[in-house]
């Protein structure tokens, strides 16, 4: 399992564990360990400003990614 091996899985509760510990809400933590079982990819940008969020938005829409979400 390719996440257990970069921290993600164990004693956390498997993915939607980890991802509750990143505070995001379970009910999408579940729909994402879904989505991340039938081979698709989760990535997180950390910004630190408007100007990087707005770069990494645009990035992302560029490569075609969907379901963007934003925690603050």
């Amino acid at each position: 399992d390719a996440l257990t091996g970069v921290g993600f899985g164990g004693p956390t509760g498997g993915i939607p564990g980890a991802l509750t510990g990143m505070c995001i809400p379970r009910h999408q933590a579940n729909r994402y360990e879904g989505r991340i079982k039938d081979g698709e990819v989760l990535m997180f940008a950390f910004c630190d400003s408007s100007n990087q969020f707005t770069r990494a938005t645009d990035l992302m829409n560029q490569t075609g990614a969907q379901d963007l979400s934003i925690s603050g």
